[in-house]
């Protein structure tokens, strides 16, 4: 049983590495420049947004279609928290910011909509997986475990 649910986490880590590349390539493209001139706007530069490899979902259904070429079954790509209401992609019109674990395998998502008021959440997150496990994660520590080890301290704040 160790060995599936090991394979389990080894494929959807794969598949949230795919996902994230493709949010990525998305954000950088034509149909991301209303993303790209919102976030350049609130003052982070490019070289920034590249590093941390933000991203852009512009198509519901795209990302679905995407992954299943790629080989990911349907039952994997349900199951991934990606998805809601079927094969609809959990962060349509959103920048994404992929988190990562002190590895840096990506291991979910933050989702930011780019609209102001209404009652859509600012924030959506990825929901809880065999990879995610929210309380035991801190944004960044993968960029910044080596300067936590140097200084021998850390402070976090919200």
């Amino acid at each position: 049983m160790q060995n599936q649910s090991s394979d389990e986490k080894a494929l959807l880590t794969k598949l949230y590495q795919e996902v994230a590349a493709f949010y990525t390539k998305t954000f950088w493209s034509p149909e991301g420049e209303k993303a790209r001139k919102y976030i350049l706007e609130r003052g982070l530069t490019e070289e920034t947004l590249k590093i941390w490899e933000i991203g852009y979902s512009v198509d519901p259904r795209e990302m679905f279609e995407s992954m299943k070429k790629k080989g990911f079954s349907e039952k994997l790509l349900l199951e991934s928290g990606v998805f809601i209401s079927g094969y609809k992609d959990r962060f349509f019109g959103r920048l994404i910011f992929p988190i990562r674990n002190y590895r840096g395998d990506v291991i979910a998502f933050s989702g930011r909509t780019l609209k102001t008021g209404g009652d859509e959440a600012k924030y959506v997150n990825s929901p809880e997986t065999l990879i995610f496990h929210k309380s035991n994660v801190l944004f960044g520590i993968d960029r910044a475990k080596q300067s936590i080890a140097k200084a021998k301290k850390v402070i976090i704040v919200e």
